[in-house]
């Protein structure tokens, strides 16, 4: 019978080790890779419909004075 000690550290490296299915990434590294690339989608949608909504009140201000 083995500690629980010892299991824990099978179980974290077993867990936390690289996988080829990950491009040799651990779990955390390639978690961490894909909420950055969110977070880069995200900036990039948001500033678009910014940019969007900016556009639209510029042209209406411009044909509709009531939009000045």
């Amino acid at each position: 019978m083995r500690s629980k000690n010892a299991l824990t550290r099978i179980q974290r490296n077993l867990n936390e080790g690289p996988r080829s299915t990950l491009g040799y990434m651990t779990p955390s590294e390639k978690f961490a890779e894909l909420v950055a690339m969110s977070n880069r989608i995200r900036r990039v949608q948001f500033s678009s419909v910014a940019d969007t909504r900016i556009g639209a009140t510029r042209i209406q201000s411009r044909t509709n004075p009531q939009f000045s």
